[in-house]
């Protein structure tokens, strides 16, 4: 059996057997003898601790067992050693004060009164006073001496009630709360002895200490948040009142030896925060001031930048409440810091691709804003210097007729000797024939101040030439570049390919254009004039024989002049659209009346009353309808005459074309080979009507009327 002293606010007496008479006389000490007296048969009383009787062995190993079941040793380590740093405080207070002792004399005597309880022997080998260091060699401690009666070895020191109960001790003494134990050697694991050192925080480096938790209500949730978080990957501490870090968990410690600050002050127990993580006070502060005034605060990614160490932070802090009142905070972390840097990385990594693909589009839209092949060029490359920042830009192409390679454009403009450009057209061939980019870094030693790049410039498997592209002096591209490069000249190849077939279609184009005026020429022009010059050949000699024939020769003559006039006219407005804008509808149509009537030599009546000229638009479908209906009486009607009425006036316009030729049948499958249905969809187009009325050996007539609707008609569509 053996004498246990614990902690109590007042007094307590307890009933034991009648043998308690021969406790107190196995006590060698007699002042301890005089402060532990037998009040009365069966009661006793030691100031203002209550005492009791346990057997140590049954009662220490039995709860150790128990609880290292549920939380394991390192918890159960935890949850003595404060058990013992509260007890140790409370009896040093009430002994103390009751004995009126102080300094390194109370220290020793609270030292024996724990050895005379039966906790095992203790000597100061060394004392500091006022506490710098004391070491104490213990033999048979009990923790020790426990796991040694069952046979047990372990592979750490296990003295952790006892290493409480002297800090408790020396820090109640000396009014301090930084002076923490640790423990050297430890019978359990086979050494002589066990030996403690208490000394401050600050010099206990980075060992294993056992510190003091003065606050009660803070040490009251100890235990339970070790056993809930111990293991847990978040980063646990609880910080007082005054911002100073009373415990922490592993993972926090972690955190600090990964992150801290080497000037900041080294993590302890009792460390100011703000002196371990300097530099954070304006971002942490704040969110503790919350949590101290009863707010539970959740943040995350929150920016901690202790001397040049960024990290960022999720944050839960949560008030530690005793009786009403905030004794001090929890704050549970997480480490965001690869997160929030991977996400960093993947926004900049967008923002870059988001500015490539910009840049991309740029380009591609400027390439392709002209057919121009020179103009889309210069354009391209002035726009790709200025958004890559390079020195120049150029491009060579390869020339159809002969296959050489020639470099085409570069810009800024700039002379390039003979040599130089001798080499990059080489250098740019071999890249057109391997199809691969050919990056060129800067080598001041071989007198390359600047990085190039040359890049094929094909579309499928059609080879046009190269994109060169120079950085500034001291530069480099990055293989991000290159890929974008490379994209840049995929969308410079069409662009060029396009502008180059735009020169072919352009050039064919003019050669088919060419080729129908000649056609036209031939067909109309050529032929009236042919026919007007016979007749002015021999106009003189009919003149000379007989002068009434001659008259009628001279009016065919000027029938055929204004006929050819006409058609060349007539081409004018095919040439230049714009002459259909500026031109009379009653001149458009008299032209083709008197083309028709130099072709053909078929008498026409025209009636024309064009007082106002309608919309261009209108205008244009009646001359194109006048034009397909001529052509059809020429080729189809056998017709005599014709007679053509025109009468424009302001908001109405109507078009008649008649003939007296052979007809035709309206429902017949050959009505659709007259142009009928094109005539019908450019009137319908425009909003006119479209009539025709035809019979076999009776005629033809077309109708086309225009009508400006009114303002009402006109909204409601």
């Amino acid at each position: 059996m053996a004498l246990v002293i614990q902690s109590g606010a007042k007094p307590h007496r307890i009933h034991v057997k009648s043998w308690v008479p021969s406790i107190i006389m196995l006590m060698s000490d007699n002042d301890l003898r005089d402060l532990l007296v037998q009040q009365s048969e069966g009661i006793l009383s030691l100031g203002g601790a209550r005492m009791a009787l346990v057997d140590v062995e049954a009662g220490f190993w039995g709860i150790r067992r128990q609880i290292e079941a549920l939380i394991g040793p390192g918890l159960t380590n935890s949850v003595f050693q404060q058990a013992g740093a509260n007890g140790g405080a409370s009896f040093a207070q009430t002994f103390t004060s009751a004995e009126n002792l102080s300094g390194a004399t109370a220290f020793s005597a609270c030292l024996q009164v724990y050895q005379q309880a039966g906790f095992g022997h203790f000597e100061m080998t060394t004392i500091d006073w006022p506490i710098g260091r004391i070491c104490i060699r213990a033999d048979q401690a009990f923790e020790a001496w426990m796991i040694s009666q069952h046979n047990q070895h372990c592979t750490a020191p296990c003295c952790a009630y006892t290493a409480g109960v002297l800090v408790g001790f020396v820090n109640i003494i000396t009014g301090r709360n930084d002076v923490v134990c640790i423990e050297h050697t430890c019978q359990s694991q086979g050494d002589a002895f066990c030996q403690f050192e208490l000394l401050p925080a600050a010099d206990a480096r980075d060992q294993t200490v056992v510190a003091l938790l003065p606050d009660p209500g803070i040490g009251l949730r100890l235990n339970l948040l070790e056993m809930l978080f111990e293991r847990m990957p978040m980063g646990i501490a609880i910080i007082d009142r005054d911002y100073r870090v009373q415990r922490y968990n592993p993972t926090w410690a972690d955190y600090t030896h990964r992150y801290a600050s080497s000037l900041g002050a080294r993590l302890v127990p009792g460390v100011y925060y703000f002196d371990h993580m300097p530099g954070t006070e304006s971002t942490v502060k704040p969110l503790y001031d919350r949590a101290l005034s009863g707010e539970t605060v959740r943040q995350n990614s929150v920016r901690l930048d202790s001397k040049d160490i960024i990290t960022y932070w999720d944050v839960v802090l949560t008030p530690l409440v005793e009786k009403g009142e905030v004794v001090g905070l929890l704050t549970v972390s997480v480490d965001a810091t690869e997160r929030v840097a991977a996400q960093q990385n993947l926004e900049q990594r967008v923002e870059e691709r988001t500015r490539e693909l910009q840049m991309l589009l740029d380009v591609a839209a400027t390439a392709n804003s002209s057919l121009d092949l020179d103009e889309t060029l210069m354009k391209t490359l002035d726009l790709l210097v200025e958004l890559i920042d390079a020195s120049r830009a150029g491009v060579g192409l390869i020339d159809e007729d002969t296959g050489q390679l020639r470099l085409n454009i570069l810009r800024p403009e700039r002379t390039v000797h003979p040599a130089d450009a001798g080499r990059m057209l080489q250098a740019g061939r071999m890249v057109i024939d391997s199809g691969e980019i050919l990056s060129i870094e800067a080598d001041i030693s071989q007198g390359l101040l600047e990085p190039g790049v040359l890049l094929p410039l094909q579309v499928r498997d059609k080879r046009l030439g190269i994109l060169g592209i120079i950085g500034q002096k001291g530069g480099a591209f990055t293989p991000a570049q290159l890929n974008l490069f490379k994209s840049i000249a995929d969308q410079l190849g069409i662009a060029i390919e396009n502008a180059q077939l735009f020169e072919k279609a352009e050039a064919a184009a003019i050669a088919a254009e060419r080729n129908r005026l000649a056609r036209d020429l031939h067909d109309a022009v050529t032929q009236t004039l042919f026919s007007a010059s016979m007749i002015a050949d021999v106009l003189p000699i009919i003149w000379d024989k007989n002068h009434d024939q001659g008259m009628l020769r001279l009016e065919e003559l000027r029938q055929l002049t204004r006929g050819a006039l006409s058609e060349m006219r007539t081409l004018l407005v095919e040439l230049r659209p714009a002459a259909l804008v500026d031109t009379d509808l009653g001149d458009l149509i008299g032209h083709q009346v008197n083309a028709f009537i130099a072709r053909t030599r078929i008498q026409v009546k025209y009636e024309r009353n064009c007082a106002q000229n309608p919309p261009t638009i209108v205008k244009e479908m009646l001359y194109r309808v006048a034009q397909e209906a001529l052509s059809n009486i020429a080729k189809h009607a056998e017709a005599k005459t014709v007679w053509i009425k025109l009468d424009s006036q302001t908001g109405k316009t109507e078009l008649v074309i008649q003939d007296d030729g052979v007809g035709f049948d309206l429902d017949s499958a050959k009505s659709y080979g007259l142009g009928l249905g094109i005539m019908a969809e450019r009137a319908h187009h425009v909003g006119a009507q479209f009539n025709i009325r035809s019979q076999i050996h009776d005629g033809t007539r077309l109708q086309v009327i225009w009508q400006e609707p009114n303002d009402k008609e006109h909204n409601d569509d």
